[in-house]
């Protein structure tokens, strides 16, 4: 692989170069600084000795000035007379016009393996990678592409009985795989999926919202101990986790698509309407308060951890669905989330919901999706 042309080392390499553009200027002036005091010492003190020694060491300095300042222009001069260096070829290649094209380069590689292959997971490697190119025209280009492909494999599908569909997707990942779906507001959510291995009709849904860890990068989601207890533990229910790459759960644009993709699912797994649970984690917890107050008894259950509704703070909007709250309570930051959370509990079941809160001692914000009590948490919403 030419690393010259990976637009994230290009990326770093600009930073670092930036870095050390601000040193270059910086550290000679320092150097300068030191050798004034050092010769207003030994002027000061009239001390011939001194003055020798002085004179040695301003040499030295005045050595490593010159090297900071000329760096830049003895790398262009080796750059220029060899190409053969990938380092120097690197440096001239990070700029943004540079990063950028080496983006669109990757995105058009990706889209062409797409168009190739078919696969699901490397139409979503090219949908990421697309996002990072910043000439609209050409991103909107490669998402057409993207667009006519998938509308090409979706034909393909439609004769495809739903049975086969389930079958298909163990096969590939042992009961999970990576999806995509493109709402009719036109926003595309990425999302895991996991089958068990012997479905049934009427199954339970059960959709998980990731927090802002997650959002950076989707591979995150499958180290969650939630993510894997569903993989894992082989019980007859579908398990979703889409993903936001916009830190965000609650605006209009992700609530539809959101909704659509949970529909979807439904109509596909033929999913039991009557056991619709939702559970989140952070601001994963904001989007699961948001859409049981959007969408009400859609829901037959659900699972906020560590956060408090920021949409709407009515607790009547919450009566509808029976409530299992999860928090920590250490840190200043989860402490008042904690708080939080049993407020709105207490005052859901004071306008007569069926709610639950569970504090985890001793556990931070950054500590407890590791530590959720899964076994209760599971049993008790698929009993609701």
């Amino acid at each position: 692989m030419d690393i010259c042309s990976d637009g994230d080392i290009l990326n770093i390499i600009r930073v670092a170069l930036t870095v050390l553009k601000i040193i270059r200027i910086v550290l000679p002036l320092i150097l300068i600084i030191i050798l004034t005091i050092d010769y207003y010492e030994v002027i000061f003190q009239n001390n011939n000795k001194g003055l020798s020694d002085c004179n040695n060491r301003a040499l030295k300095r005045l050595v490593a000035a010159l090297a900071i300042l000329f760096a830049p222009t003895i790398i262009n001069v080796v750059g220029n007379t060899t190409n053969e260096i990938d380092f120097i070829r690197c440096i001239q290649e990070a700029t943004p016009e540079g990063i950028n094209n080496a983006f669109i380069k990757t995105a058009e590689s990706l889209v062409k393996t797409a168009e190739e292959t078919k696969i699901n997971s490397d139409i979503i490697r090219a949908e990421n990678q697309i996002r990072r190119v910043k000439d609209g025209d050409i991103r909107e280009d490669l998402y057409n592409r993207i667009n006519t492909l998938k509308e090409s494999i979706k034909q393909e599908e439609t004769s495809e009985p739903i049975t086969q569909k389930i079958t298909e997707q163990i096969e590939i990942k042992s009961g999970s795989s990576l999806k995509s779906y493109t709402s009719s507001n036109n926003q595309t959510l990425q999302y895991y999926e996991i089958i068990p291995n012997n479905p049934t009709n009427k199954m339970p849904l059960i959709i998980y919202l990731h927090g802002d860890w997650e959002a950076d990068d989707i591979n995150r989601i499958e180290d969650l101990p939630i993510y894997n207890y569903a993989k894992n533990n082989n019980q007859n229910y579908v398990f979703i986790a889409p993903h936001s790459p916009y830190k965000d759960w609650i605006s209009a644009n992700i609530t539809l698509a959101l909704k659509e993709l949970i529909d979807n699912v439904i109509n596909d797994y033929d999913i039991d309407k009557k056991h619709i649970i939702i559970m989140g984690a952070s601001r994963g917890s904001i989007g699961t308060w948001n859409m049981i107050a959007k969408y009400g008894n859609f829901f037959s259950a659900a699972v906020p951890i560590s956060y408090y509704p920021t949409t709407n703070g009515d607790a009547n909007a919450y009566v509808s669905v029976p409530i299992f709250g999860v928090s920590g309570n250490s840190g200043s930051f989860e402490s008042s989330i904690n708080s939080g959370m049993i407020n709105m509990i207490n005052r859901i079941k004071s306008a007569g919901g069926i709610a639950e809160m569970h504090t985890i001692s001793g556990k931070t914000h950054n500590d407890i999706a590791q530590n959720l009590p899964l076994d209760e948490m599971f049993n008790w919403v698929l009993s609701k």
